[in-house]
C-alpha cells in the first residue's frame, strides 16, 4: 500500500521537492477529506492572496527603505519609530511559485518597488523631494515563508497519521473520512495559528488573569450542557467551539482573536436556548470576557 499521507511527510522534509507540487498533492488530500480551511489555504498559496483575505503571519516581511542616489541605492531613514515600522513592513500576496522564482533569481537581497501612490504620500507628509524607491528584504525571509508552508503540511500529515488516516493509493475509507471530520478543529488550528487578519495589527495574546476566567466559563458551559436543551447539531457546534478554545488555552501563546470569535459563536448558540434558565447566566459571563 502507498499512503499519500506518508508521502506528504517525506516530501515536506525534502527541500528538493517542488513546493507547488507538494501543495497540489496536499490539496487533493484536503479536497477528498473535505477539510475546507486547508483547501482555502492551499488555494491561496498556489494562486496568491487577495486584499482583505486572512493572510498568514509568516508572509509578513521586514526590510530597509532605499532611494536611488547617484552612487546607487542608499538608506532612507524615518525618525518616527511607528511610521518607520509600518513603512518597512510588507505582506507578500504573490503565489508561492512567484516567490520561489524571486528567491532563485536573487543572491542575497530582493528589491520590492514602492508604488507611485505611496511615493506621493511620502512627498505629501514628509514635504521632501527625496522619497524611497524600493524596500530591500533579505532572501532568507522568503526561505522562512517556504519553510513555514512545509512545516504546516508536515504537522498536518503527522497528525493525520496519528489519527489513523493514511489514504492508501490516494483512497480514503469511510472510517478515515469520519476521523477527518472528528478532527477538523485540530487540523484547522494548524492554519489559524499562523494567520493574522489584515488591518487588525499583530495577533493579540491572552494574559494569564483572563485565561482563568475563560477556563471557568468553559467548565460552566460543559457542566450545563445537558440542561441547555440543544438538538444534536447545535450541541455539535457548541462542542467544536469549546474544543477550539481549549486548544488555544492549552497552547503556549493563546490567540485572543480566535478565542473571542469562538466565544461569540458559543454565545449565539446560547441565545437560542430560550427555555434554559442557565443560558442567560452563561451569556453574561461570555459578554464580560469579550467586552461586548
Amino acid at each position: 500500500m502507498n499512503s499519500v499521507v506518508t508521502q506528504l511527510q517525506n516530501e515536506a522534509i525534502n527541500s528538493d521537492i517542488d513546493l507547488p507540487q507538494l501543495l497540489r498533492k496536499a490539496y487533493v488530500v484536503a479536497k477528498k477529506l473535505e477539510i475546507k480551511d486547508f483547501e482555502s489555504w492551499i488555494n491561496s498559496e498556489l494562486n496568491g492572496y487577495n486584499a482583505g483575505d486572512i493572510v498568514p503571519d509568516y508572509r509578513k516581511v521586514h526590510g530597509t527603505l532605499k532611494f536611488l542616489s547617484l552612487s546607487g541605492y542608499a538608506d532612507y531613514k524615518i525618525e518616527n519609530e511607528k511610521i518607520h515600522n509600518a513603512a518597512t513592513s510588507r505582506i507578500l500576496f504573490q503565489p508561492i511559485s512567484e516567490l520561489e522564482d524571486l528567491y532563485n533569481k536573487s543572491k542575497s537581497v530582493i528589491h520590492i518597488e514602492i508604488d507611485p501612490e505611496t511615493r506621493l504620500l511620502f512627498k505629501k507628509y514628509f514635504t521632501v523631494e527625496i522619497v524611497p524607491d524600493v524596500l530591500a528584504i533579505s532572501v532568507s525571509q522568503l526561505k522562512r515563508i517556504f519553510d513555514s508552508v512545509r512545516n504546516i503540511i508536515l504537522e498536518w500529515s503527522l497528525k493525520m497519521e496519528k489519527d489513523g488516516i493514511l489514504g492508501d493509493d490516494l483512497v480514503f475509507t469511510p472510517e478515515e473520512q469520519q476521523l477527518a471530520k472528528e478532527n477538523l478543529v485540530t487540523y484547522n488550528m494548524l492554519i489559524q495559528n499562523s494567520q493574522v487578519q489584515l488591518g487588525d495589527g499583530n495577533i493579540q495574546y491572552v494574559d494569564n488573569s483572563k485565561l482563568e476566567d475563560i477556563k471557568e466559563i468553559l467548565q460552566s458551559i460543559a457542566d450545563a450542557m445537558d440542561n441547555l436543551n440543544l438538538n444534536s447539531d447545535k450541541k455539535g457546534e457548541l462542542n467544536v467551539g469549546l474544543k477550539t478554545i481549549e486548544l488555544q488555552v492549552e497552547s503556549k501563546s493563546p490567540n485572543q482573536n480566535i478565542i473571542r470569535e469562538a466565544l461569540k459563536s458559543i454565545r449565539n448558540i446560547l441565545e437560542g436556548c430560550a427555555s434554559s434558565a442557565i443560558a442567560p447566566i452563561l451569556i453574561e459571563g461570555i459578554t464580560k470576557i469579550i467586552g461586548f
